[in-house]
């Protein structure tokens, strides 16, 4: 996912990036506390190499407790985090990125 998001030209425009904290077990999945914590910090660990390939400048929150978590923090979709920059603020899309989000939103439309 973050690879597609990286190709696309999503994680270069990203001013700050979160991550949350991967679930380390399920109902298939046990794992004692150490071997969570190590899921973790691999899980992590792979996802910041995609970021920092795409992106070198924009910070990283990774482990907040967000998505399928226990305890689990709500994001309101269209809230503002404070890592995010003032309206405005964000350098405008390149000529390039925004056409290649025309000539995907083209493909993607039934004919």
């Amino acid at each position: 996912m973050l690879r597609s998001l990286g190709e696309r030209g999503v994680l270069a425009a990203a001013a700050a990036v979160m991550l949350a904290r991967p679930p380390a077990t399920s109902f298939q999945v046990s794992r004692d506390a150490q071997a969570r914590a190590q899921y973790r910090q691999e899980q992590t660990q792979s996802a910041l190499e995609v970021i920092r390939h795409y992106n070198t400048a924009a910070p990283v929150c990774a482990g907040v407790p967000f998505g399928h978590t226990r305890p689990q923090w709500i994001l309101p979709h269209g809230a503002r985090s404070p890592s995010m920059p003032p309206p405005g603020g964000l350098p405008p899309h390149t000529p390039e990125l925004l056409s290649h989000r025309a000539e995907v939103g083209r493909r993607g439309q039934p004919s």
